[in-house]
């Protein structure tokens, strides 16, 4: 489980992940990380699941600048 991030509404957070790779190429005992950025952020309902409602601004440097207080969803 990945744990909850905290922001504050109007001010920047810079977000990132990596994806935990193995080596297939003969280096199987190696690790490779991808990194990886979020390109949308959906409000979370009061059930705890995503919704189709999108908030907040994602730019492409992985900054996240949340115009609401809620729990958002980053893909």
């Amino acid at each position: 489980p990945i744990p909850p991030l905290l922001a504050a509404v109007g001010k920047k957070l810079t977000v990132g992940g990596w994806a935990k790779l193995g080596i297939t190429n003969g280096y199987a005992d190696k690790l490779a990380y991808l990194g990886q950025y979020f390109d949308r952020a959906y409000k979370v309902g009061s059930n705890g699941l995503p919704t189709l409602d999108e908030s907040g601004v994602l730019s492409p440097y992985g900054e996240f600048f949340p115009v609401e207080a809620g729990r958002f969803d980053l893909t």
